[in-house]
């Protein structure tokens, strides 16, 4: 019974131990992983990542927290897979029942029937900077 700390509950504390470097190497790596993980959502651009985004976030939290054997690999790949989609979903809302409309990037100076179709809801507009990720379709509501 001597040299042992009990809590509250009469049960033996754990003992806390400092960190080694291979601690700090994991939660430097669990940085590194989120910063690039939210730079690819920037770079992309999509709110369909978003969820998944945080499903990586809470993996990785997980894997370096709980030391389990395995990252998270799924969600990892879903989340770049949702960057990929043709689609995407829209914040904006636009008259009309939800749907699906064409999504019109790059840098022109939109005409009259395009700036109608816009406010009719029947497209949307973008940026003007392409990358090449962008959505095809967007979903509206």
């Amino acid at each position: 019974m001597q040299g042992r700390i009990l809590n509250r509950a009469g049960q033996q504390k754990k003992e806390v131990r400092p960190r080694s470097v291979i601690d700090w190497l994991h939660g430097l790596l669990f940085l590194i992983l989120l910063y690039a993980s939210l730079l690819w959502f920037a770079a992309a651009a999509r709110m369909l990542y978003l969820p998944f985004h945080f499903w990586v976030a809470w993996g990785l939290n997980q894997f370096f927290r709980e030391k389990t054997s395995r990252l998270p690999y799924i969600p990892w790949l879903l989340a770049i897979m949702m960057t990929l989609l043709p689609v995407d979903v829209s914040l904006n809302n636009a008259p009309g029942p939800p749907r699906f409309v064409p999504l019109v990037m790059g840098l022109a100076v939109p005409d009259s029937q395009l700036m109608k179709a816009t406010v009719r809801g029947d497209m949307l507009l973008g940026g003007c900077i392409v990358t090449g990720y962008e959505a095809k379709s967007v979903w509206v509501w």
